[in-house]
């Protein structure tokens, strides 16, 4: 996050409420022309200012509305405020939010049915009209926050239109002897503001402020303002990282531009050429760095294996025109890239050679040691058209979890015809995750492998038992084999400090759907809930009468009845009598044919009696040839 430049932010103790005939106190405002403080200057400048709550603004945007992560203190956050939105003047009661306005201010508020989702309006702030501290959307409770420990207060916000009047516009705390102020910029559009202060023991409070001169034309929206922990909190950031990459030749002309995705005309285009430059052809190669959309370096790199050959394929769209392919027996071309920033990503995979229309590549994606599945570009003419289609001329794998550590490979095979062929990848970065623990919650039938993925530095811990996870808990190692129902719960630690949002997977443990007995009938003897009553297995045997579900379905007989499809059944099988002593042990021996040169002991067996018998029951149907001996 960059600082703001010339700027300096001034706290000075007491906070009188907005409220009629308040004064109109413009604490804590930013001064142009005076150092700039940043994040990493936080800790240790509380004597130096004189302030018992210190604040380090970063201001950035614009955001795409969703990106981040971050976990309020119990009760310091909103999605929606429950029931209508209150206005009153005066000191407002804990728990509550409230519209705070001057006397005359004819201020209003709005709330969006959908605000839970981050990027919607939120609550709309109307402040009518007036010129002075004139509103405040205020939460009425307050916090006594751990002293000395790092928060953040935090707030999506958006202008539709620009401000007619010329009113400041920020994010405070309340009820405080020390105070922030983070401003809110004067732009159209989603922005996300926040301040990071270290409390006292005094109790602190958030609210959104406008002050100073407004019309009724101008409306502020407010959603997702909160006070979280530092070690819990993810900012968002202001660009997603877009990486393009085309494949060709030396000669192949320069690309500039949107494909299927992109975010102008002149988005670059890293180049990754199969020519050697000693006019010979490179089977492997490494492309490094890489450029992001808009030019600007990056850490990451390109391997690329097995794509010697080019050829033009005669598509409309330059990217599709020419491609790469093996030119040994082994027709798989393997594209590894390394160093990708932490974080989720979205993969465009473009692969089609051609004419013929079959000439088509099946992609598979692996991050790290977790495979993202495969899925193959089409087979017919749609992959010539100039209009981008996913399933014609690439494939997209969404929510791939990358840590910068690990590599991100693509593999591309041949599908319908004897060669693969890539043209190009584009990654768009869509979170700033820096952990991930797949699968996401689902349905399994026998056991479930439970892989997680981390940055570097981060250990996951995890609890089944519905607790938060805590530095004692055990660690989430290479892979956790589940067996029964089981309620995940992740968190990220660096050291002994929680480093992330706790992370719920539910793994359910369910029978198979797909073992050829009707839903209907699974229904019929065991219950619409049958998914997780594994005595509807298929294989299983719920009345015990030595049939299975499958046999009973197949019977027409009911599996919770033991009298109705009694397994029942006779075969002949060899019983062995000899003359013995009681007490004396015998060994019985077997020959499965005379000509086999040994005997071979199959049992050992004490006489009770003058006459013993042992009947073999691990042969059917075959003769057999047995000899008994005393054992001395």
């Amino acid at each position: 996050m960059q600082c703001k430049a010339g700027a300096t932010i001034h706290a000075r103790p007491g906070h009188p409420h907005v409220e009629g005939g308040g004064s109109r106190d413009r604490r804590a405002r930013w001064l142009p022309g005076t150092p700039s403080f940043c994040r990493s200057w936080l800790f240790g400048i509380a004597a130096a200012l004189g302030s018992s709550v210190l604040a380090q603004v970063a201001l950035e945007g614009p955001f795409r509305p969703g990106t981040g992560s971050w976990t309020p203190v119990a009760g310091g956050g909103f999605e929606v405020p429950a029931g209508p939105l209150v206005s009153r003047v005066g000191y407002v009661l804990d728990g509550k939010w409230f519209l705070m306005t001057s006397a005359g201010s004819g201020g209003t508020a709005s709330v969006d049915s959908v605000a839970a989702a981050r990027g919607t309006n939120g609550v709309a702030i109307m402040p009518g009209t007036f010129d002075g501290p004139g509103i405040g959307l205020t939460l009425g409770a307050t916090f006594r926050l751990p002293v000395g420990v790092p928060h953040v207060v935090s707030a999506w916000v958006r202008r539709p239109r620009p401000f007619q009047g010329a009113a400041e516009m920020y994010l405070d705390l309340w009820d405080a002897p020390g105070d922030i102020q983070v401003p809110i910029p004067d732009r159209e559009g989603w922005q996300f503001v926040y301040g990071v202060f270290t409390p006292t023991v005094a109790p602190v409070g958030i609210r959104a402020v406008i002050d100073g001169k407004v019309t009724p034309q101008d409306e502020l929206h407010v959603d997702e303002m909160s006070i979280t922990p530092l070690s819990q909190f993810v900012p968002p950031e202001q660009e997603q990282p877009l990486f393009n990459v085309r494949f060709g030749i030396d000669a192949t002309p320069i690309l500039r531009g949107p494909a299927a995705i992109g975010s102008s005309p002149s988005d670059y285009w890293n180049a990754y050429s199969r020519d050697d430059g000693a006019g010979g052809f490179r089977p492997s190669g490494v492309l490094a760095p890489l450029l992001a959309a808009d030019g600007k370096p990056s850490k990451a790199g390109l391997v690329v294996d097995n794509a010697p050959g080019a050829w033009g394929s005669g598509a409309q769209q330059p990217l599709m025109s020419l491609y790469l392919y093996s030119l040994s027996a082994n027709p798989r071309v393997t594209l590894t890239f390394t160093n990708l920033p932490t974080g989720t990503y979205d993969a465009y995979l473009y692969g089609h050679g051609g004419p013929p229309d079959s000439f088509n590549t099946a992609f598979t994606l692996e991050s790290g040691s977790l495979s993202h599945g495969t899925r193959t570009t089409t087979t017919n003419a749609g992959w010539r058209l100039a209009a981008w289609a996913e399933g014609n001329q690439y494939v997209r794998f969404t929510n791939v979890f990358v840590a910068a550590h690990q590599p991100l490979r693509i593999l591309a095979d041949r599908d319908a015809q004897y060669i693969s062929s890539v043209n190009g990848v584009q990654l768009v970065r869509r979170g700033s995750e820096r952990f991930h623990v797949a699968p996401e919650s689902r349905f399994f039938s026998t056991s479930i492998d439970v892989r997680p993925m981390a940055d570097l530095g981060l250990v996951l811990r995890y609890t089944t038992d519905g607790t938060a996870p805590t530095t004692n808990s055990p660690a989430l190692g290479d892979v956790l084999t589940i067996t029964n129902t089981t309620t995940l719960l992740v968190q990220a630690f660096e050291g002994s400090q929680p480093a992330s949002v706790v992370t719920r997977r539910e793994y359910i443990r369910s029978i198979r759907l797909d073992d050829g007995i009707p839903l209907d009938w699974r229904t019929r003897y065991f219950g619409t809930n049958m998914v997780q009553n594994l005595a509807a297995e298929g294989t299983a045997d719920p009345d015990g009468d030595g049939s299975t579900n499958l046999q009973e379905y197949r019977a027409g007989t009911s599996p919770v009845d033991p009298l109705d499809g009694f397994a029942t059944g006779a075969r002949l099988v060899p019983a062995v009598q000899w003359n013995s002593v009681p007490g004396v042990t015998y060994r019985i021996l077997r020959k499965d044919r005379l000509s086999d040169p040994d005997w071979v002991e199959i049992r050992k067996q004490q006489a009770t009696t003058k006459q013993s018998e042992w009947i073999d029951a691990t042969v059917d149907g075959l003769p057999r040839f047995y000899r008994v001996e005393a054992v001395r």
